[in-house]
């Protein structure tokens, strides 16, 4: 049998967290609610506010401060006035803690009877109970309430936290593995790549969007393949701490912040060393999702973030052009990325769905790139009307500009 408890004029279900006046529903959140039945366990006692925190936020405490508690008292005396109560219902004790000051009356769902009897109702016998006595039984009453009430609540707080650190531990382990997969695996080989481990640590962009980290990942496998360039076995993760994990109070949404530090080496895929770098330390933030009962990364702030798109000034021709023979032209820009540009051509012979292109491995090797020019860009063209646009990298195209070849 579910007991229920009335104060002035509020009818408050412990169980079920549900708050009503004068038989309507009072729309609350569930906080707030939790908070309630925390202060209605110990009336007329200031409650400290770590324990009121620990009971409510047992299951979710990274990061609560009173601010968080204030909130939800405040929701609490909103509500208590919009009812038309104007009572002094919880008092804030600067310093101390909370107070809840209504009497708390005990009653059953099904009879709906008032648990405790006033001090001057008939005994069995038909005789008065001292007033004493009756005060007593209803100090019993009320302390056995609030006995049901915290253990209730630490009880739901004890299963909230169980939960969260489970989730906790496998985000943890998701991210790790994740981020150690995608550089120490996937770019070693960027030619064989595994899709079912993809599938497994990342959502997929065509249900979660463009911005999702494995578009980003597929952008960069992508980049490696065209430059003819992958990550030596001496690339490592030299440090990757967990920092923060907060999970939605629905359990389905995530967010994390990770302290991170690798060192990779680059390698042309004739095995010579193009560079080492070492990236970091520095913090990442990520947002994870929960879909079929697996926490999958959906997108972060890492040093795979887009670069900004190349802009091409003008397009000239450093030698004759022929169709059909290789011949030379410059580009001057701004934003260019020597490390990263490409070239992209679009004409005769080079259709829009698969146009030609010119790999970052080829420029270096034949012409001087800076951030502003591009010299000695090598083609090969049949004669007609071509446009020519940049990248760098997995960035947005360039704008395009057109050339002529007779």
């Amino acid at each position: 049998m579910r007991t229920k408890f009335e104060f002035n004029s509020f009818e408050f279900d412990a169980d079920r967290l549900s708050l009503t006046h004068e038989g309507k529903p009072v729309e609350i959140e569930r906080k707030p609610l939790e908070v309630l039945a925390v202060l209605m366990a110990s009336p007329s006692e200031v409650i400290p506010y770590e324990q009121i925190i620990s009971s409510v936020w047992g299951d979710n405490p990274h990061g609560v401060t009173q601010m968080h508690l204030a909130q939800s008292v405040s929701k609490l005396r909103k509500a208590f006035a919009a009812c038309g109560d104007d009572t002094l219902i919880i008092e804030t004790v600067r310093g101390r803690g909370l107070v809840f000051h209504p009497a708390v009356r005990q009653v059953s769902e099904k009879t709906n009877e008032i648990a405790d009897q006033d001090a001057d109702a008939p005994a069995a016998n038909g005789n008065k109970e001292p007033k004493r006595r009756s005060w007593n039984r209803q100090r019993v009453s009320v302390g056995a309430v609030a006995l049901l009430l915290i253990l209730g609540v630490a009880g739901i707080a004890s299963w909230r936290y169980k939960s969260y650190n489970n989730d906790r531990e496998e985000i943890a382990r998701v991210l790790e593995e994740s981020q150690k997969y995608e550089s120490l695996v996937a770019y070693r080989d960027p030619q064989n790549i595994d899709e079912s481990k993809l599938a497994e640590f990342w959502l997929t962009e065509q249900e979660y969007g463009a911005e999702v980290d494995l578009r980003r990942i597929r952008a960069g496998i992508d980049r490696l393949s065209r430059e003819n360039k992958f990550y030596g076995p001496e690339s490592k993760c030299e440090q990757f701490e967990i920092q923060a994990i907060e999970v939605s109070k629905e359990g389905d949404y995530a967010t994390a912040k990770t302290l991170e530090k690798w060192f990779l080496a680059e390698y042309l895929r004739d095995g010579t060393l193009f560079r080492n770098k070492t990236v970091g330390p520095y913090f990442v933030h990520y947002a994870l999702r929960k879909v079929d009962g697996k926490w999958k990364v959906e997108k972060s702030s890492t040093a795979r973030a887009v670069k900004p798109p190349p802009i091409i000034d003008s397009v000239e021709f450093v030698s004759e052009p022929a169709a059909g023979r290789e011949f030379f032209i410059r580009l001057a820009g701004q934003s260019i990325a020597p490390d990263h540009v490409f070239l992209k051509v679009i004409g005769p012979g080079c259709p829009d769905t698969n146009p030609c292109a010119v790999p970052n491995s080829a420029l270096r090797l034949y012409s001087k790139i800076s951030e502003t020019e591009i010299a000695r860009v090598p083609l090969t063209l049949a004669s007609g009307e071509f446009t020519i646009y940049a990248q760098n990298g997995e960035s947005n195209p360039s704008n395009s500009v057109t050339l002529k070849v007779p």
